[in-house]
This record gives C-alpha cells, sequence and structure tokens, in this order.
C-alpha cells in the first residue's frame, strides 16, 4: 500500500526542495548541519559550471562511483550516466537557467551508475540566487517509470525518445 499517489509524492518532493531552499538562503548553518541527516541525497551546484558547492555525506554510501564524482567533478558524470538521460539533465538544467524563475521546480530522471550497478532516481532542481541552484534526489521512481524503463531496455533502448518525452510532459 502506498502512502502517497504518484502525484502527492511528487508535490512532496517539490516541497521539500522548498523548504531547503528557504533554509539556505536563511540559515545556511542549519542547512549545511541537516543535509548530511537526510534519508535522500542534496547538493547545491554552480548554474553555469555545475560544479558542487554542497555534497551532502550520504552521496558517499551509494558507491566508489559517487566518491569519483565529488573527487573529479562534473566531468566524470557522463561517463557513468545514461546518456539519454544525462542529456535531457542539462537540457532541463539549461531551461531553468534561462527561464530565471525561481519559484520554479524542475524535476527529471537520471540513471547513474552506483555501486556498479545502474540506479535510476528523480531529480528536483530549483534555482537558490543569480549562482546556484539546489538539487534533491528521490531513488524511488513510481511503477509506471519502472515498467517504461524496463520497456525501453527490452527494446533495446528504440524506445527512450518517446518515454523521456512522456517524463517531460510531466512537469
Amino acid at each position: 500500500m502506498n502512502l502517497f499517489t504518484e502525484k502527492e509524492y511528487r508535490i512532496q518532493s517539490q516541497h521539500l526542495a522548498f523548504r531547503l531552499k528557504h533554509l539556505f538562503q536563511n540559515d545556511r548553518n542549519s542547512f549545511n548541519s541537516i543535509v548530511d541527516f537526510l534519508p535522500q541525497p542534496v547538493y547545491v551546484n554552480d548554474r553555469e559550471t555545475l560544479e558542487y558547492e554542497v555534497f551532502a555525506d550520504v552521496f558517499f554510501s551509494y558507491g566508489q562511483e559517487m566518491e569519483l564524482l565529488y573527487e573529479i567533478g562534473i566531468e566524470y558524470l557522463p561517463s557513468i550516466s545514461n546518456p539519454h538521460l544525462y542529456q535531457n539533465a542539462i537540457n532541463k538544467a539549461k531551461i531553468l537557467n534561462l527561464k530565471n524563475d525561481f519559484d520554479e521546480v524542475s524535476d527529471y530522471l537520471q540513471c547513474v551508475s552506483m555501486n556498479g550497478k545502474m540506479v535510476t532516481y528523480f531529480t528536483n532542481k530549483i534555482l537558490l540566487n543569480e549562482t546556484l541552484s539546489l538539487n534533491t534526489t528521490f531513488s524511488t521512481p513510481t511503477k509506471w517509470i519502472r515498467k517504461s524503463i524496463e520497456a525501453n531496455n527490452s527494446m533495446g533502448g528504440r524506445k527512450i525518445s518517446s518515454t523521456m518525452a512522456t517524463i517531460s510532459n510531466l512537469n
């Protein structure tokens, strides 16, 4: 039995992004303290370069790939990401930056290698200020997305474009 519908789950995750944004802007010390206690990873990065400013400690429990991502930086991410979902994430980040809407939460699906296994998760991105964005991740995709990914994989990846179009239309 699910506690939330898919839409409620999405709204709750976006609400958390707004609350963390408010905490970051009003009490940076508390923000820095709390992100390491959240069960889901949180990071803050530069809006243009995508380099990390805050990288929650919980990331390091997800495998050596996350340690390398932190050490090497954003240049390492394409080598451990699903290329189609990675490009979609980059495009959505660019659109959010162009809109410069500080009240919008952009969410998108990502798939990254963790401990040698590809793991799918949602990311919520919200602008903090003129230079930084906040990102929250949730590692439990809904049944619909799991089925879409399984269907895509069983067809050799040919359906990824239609799957991504459907996911993009969720916004």
